[in-house]
């Protein structure tokens, strides 16, 4: 039986290429923080959709790279998604598990979003030194 026969609703998300920072909905950021990797782009694409179709919570399937993509949006909004399904995952080689790789995911998501509040703080420290002179 499909998807729409049983009442769901499917989209899916192509992540385009040069998402501007300034272009990123407030839904892609952490604590008001701009994500400017480029995998984080394709996060806030999926997020973005979510936004512009007022969708408040879903499911996602996600292949390949989509998975990582998916993982790190469950990661950053998890109140956004009930489940996560994961197809033939993008990462995962030999004896590798999913665990391994949401952990994998996380671990470097809290490591991205630590630089840039340290270049942030950094950069904060260096404005009021100015200020003060």
């Amino acid at each position: 039986m499909q998807l729409a026969e049983r009442g769901r609703r499917t989209l899916t998300v192509d992540a385009s290429h040069g998402i501007a920072s300034e272009n990123i909905p407030e839904s892609a950021t952490a604590q008001g923080r701009e994500i400017h990797d480029i995998e984080l782009r394709k996060v806030a694409a999926l997020l973005k959709t979510l936004d512009e179709k007022d969708i408040a919570q879903t499911d996602i399937v996600a292949h390949s790279e989509g998975a990582i993509y998916g993982v790190m949006a469950a990661l950053l909004r998890p109140e956004r998604f009930r489940n996560l399904v994961l197809v033939d995952p993008a990462g995962m080689v030999g004896e590798d598990t999913q665990t391994r790789l949401v952990k994998g995911a996380a671990l470097d998501l809290s490591l991205q979003m630590a630089r840039i509040y340290k270049k942030r703080k950094l950069t904060s420290c260096s404005l009021r030194s100015k200020n003060l002179d």
